[in-house]
């Protein structure tokens, strides 16, 4: 268990005792802190509260880096310290016990998704707090992206193909409702690691005019002697390392035909992805422009075939 020498930052602060201390101690003043700090939830403004909470997490995290082999003590130590807060939102909840195996399951994406979580009392404030963090934004933007760019391949060819990593199948539904001119003209082949959630997402389907074929091999072993149009890739980088995203990138672009485009979502670094791995244990890779650029690079992808829009990476194939 680990050692507490302050009640709270603040009196620390007052004690004047912070110029001798050792820098894992005032971590550790830090994180109490901000476990102390979180029931103001339901007391500050959310704009207030939004950027105190992000701002005390980024101290944090830029701190710890100078103890690299102790920045998982001290993510699990914020963990268990943050667990009577979060635990109260259903989302937040699962997102932190993960009890798919992992953050972003489908139960969870559908919470994201739908805004339903069904939290009661403090719970639903910490549901709007997640909702309204910009890293959601994605979640939305990447249903318009997937739509545009199937409006832009349809305006030049009769039928395409869409290869699907590991997407929601809402991403689908809005095609379906807002581009009817494509979806009827599109094949979907999905690749759905989780049997759970491809079950659940055959369900959201049964009633929809869309061609969906599904696989549940992974995608590292899997051998396709096809080509395909698009390939949609909205949120599987999140969890790779640079290297695993340089081999992805390198294989993905070997399956696309002639014009084909690689359709990759942009999640950028922010406060709010350093929360959720600190409090949560869900951790994100966002990369900056450049970052994302240099890693298609060294995947092989020439300069000229790659555009950024804001919100996506479009690679295409001449």
């Amino acid at each position: 268990m680990a050692h507490f020498l302050y009640t709270s930052y603040s009196e620390a602060h007052m004690a004047g005792t912070y110029q001798g201390e050792s820098g894992l101690t005032r971590l550790e003043a830090l994180i109490r802190d901000l476990a102390d700090f979180l029931p103001q939830i339901g007391e500050l403004p959310p704009q207030q509260f939004d950027a105190e909470l992000l701002t005390r997490v980024r101290e944090i995290d830029t701190l710890s880096r100078s103890y690299p082999e102790r920045r998982e003590l001290l993510k699990k130590m914020c963990f268990d310290l943050c667990a009577y807060a979060l635990d109260q939102s259903a989302l937040l909840w699962r997102i932190r016990h993960k009890p798919s195996g992992y953050g972003g399951d489908v139960e969870t994406l559908e919470m994201i998704y739908t805004g339903e979580t069904h939290s009661q009392g403090v719970g639903r404030a910490w549901d709007a707090f997640i909702f309204r963090q910009s890293f959601l934004d994605i979640v939305r933007q990447r249903q318009k992206l997937l739509r545009d760019a199937l409006r832009e391949k349809c305006a030049r060819q009769e039928n395409v193909s869409v290869l699907s990593i590991a997407a929601h199948v809402r991403d689908f539904l809005q095609v379906a409702k807002f581009a009817p001119e494509c979806a009827g003209r599109t094949l979907f082949y999905c690749l759905e690691l989780e049997t759970k959630a491809m079950s659940y997402y055959k369900k959201l389907l049964d009633h929809e005019k869309l061609n969906v074929q599904w696989d549940n091999r992974d995608l590292a072993t899997l051998s396709l002697e096809r080509s395909f149009d698009l390939i949609w890739l909205p949120r599987s980088l999140l969890y790779l390392n640079d290297e695993a995203v340089i081999l992805l990138i390198r294989k993905l672009w070997n399956l696309l035909a002639s014009k084909g485009t690689l359709l990759v979502v942009a999640v950028q670094p922010s406060d709010a992805q350093t929360l959720l791995e600190w409090c949560t244990g869900w951790a994100l890779y966002g990369r900056t422009v450049e970052t994302m650029k240099s890693l298609f690079l060294q995947a092989g992808i020439d300069e000229a075939a790659i555009r950024f829009d804001g919100s996506g990476w479009w690679l295409e194939r001449p």
